[in-house]
């Protein structure tokens, strides 16, 4: 994949192999349709599945399975309420793979004039459109763009997509969900940065993500050890490296605001129990769902 600086490197394309798992798992939980799953993913997860849920027993700690599934669903959630009590109508849901939250919301509040932009590199562009297509899903509202996130200039660049398909006078809400992680620091701040310029054209902007932090070398409790060999297994899935930033939540609210952001929220699962239908595993969560304003 090319780009304009050191991460021309990264592979970006080993992402798509927790895609398929996680299209599987958000069908499987009632958050996808049929035509969003692969047979790879179908075929992965039924080998996965029963060895992460016995771990998951086990150690008490949220497996894959169960980050997947909090993190859509909070990210879900507060999306809703950008739209309903923030007026967004626009959306750019950033390298959103095999994700079907573009379809439900456009299913949703297409009445509201809701625009909902996925920007995701070449072949996964075409791949979405023909699985749109093929289920019938497809709407004029709801487009499907090429992008590519680790360029800062060009025809693909997020600046360009954003010009392209973007009014700035309408508010608007980027998502990277489950993305941050698979890319170092640089890359994370410089994706953040941009994403901030394009928000503060806006009258109301808002940006949500998930992250995986950093529990620190000196934490030496079991938790903590089940997390960082997930991470390690992770690692290996994707055949490159699952990257943890950040140790704190001031941390990361002091990144967000050097990034351009003026405010930041930071959540962790527990805080939905009894409001998001979504599992919660013995022992707290190590998922952090960013939510951050323009």
């Amino acid at each position: 994949m090319p780009s304009s600086h050191s991460s021309e490197a990264i592979d970006v394309s080993r992402i798509s192999i927790t895609g398929h798992l996680t299209s599987s798992i958000w069908y499987e939980a009632g958050l996808s349709d049929r035509a969003f799953t692969t047979w790879q993913g179908r075929l992965g997860y039924a080998i996965l599945g029963p060895i992460l849920r016995w771990a998951q027993k086990r150690s008490g700690s949220s497996d894959f399975r169960i980050v997947c599934l909090q993190r859509h669903r909070i990210i879900d959630h507060l999306l809703e309420r950008a739209i309903e009590e923030q007026g967004v109508l626009q959306v750019v849901e950033l390298a959103a793979g095999l994700s079907s939250r573009g379809q439900r919301f456009m299913k949703r509040y297409a009445e509201r004039g809701l625009r909902y932009i996925e920007a995701d590199l070449e072949g996964m562009v075409k791949r979405k459109r023909e699985m749109l297509d093929r289920a019938g899903l497809s709407h004029p509202g709801h487009v499907v763009t090429e992008c590519n996130i680790l360029e800062r200039s060009g025809a693909h660049s997020l600046a360009k997509m954003a010009k392209q398909e973007l009014d700035p006078s309408v508010p608007t809400t980027f998502i990277t969900e489950g993305l941050i992680n698979y890319f170092p620091m640089s890359d994370v701040l410089s994706l953040w940065s941009q994403i901030s310029e394009v928000l503060n054209e806006t009258g109301v902007g808002i940006y949500l993500s998930d992250n995986m932090p950093d529990p620190g070398e000196g934490t030496g409790d079991r938790n903590s050890r089940y997390f960082r060999k997930a991470v390690r297994f992770l690692g290996w899935l994707t055949k490159g490296k699952f990257e943890l930033h950040f140790c704190s939540a001031e941390e990361t609210k002091d990144a967000l605001l050097k990034a351009g952001f003026r405010g930041a929220e930071i959540y962790v699962p527990e805080s939905f129990a009894g409001q998001l239908d979504m599992p919660l595993s013995r022992k707290p969560s190590f998922l952090r769902v960013i939510a951050a304003s323009a």
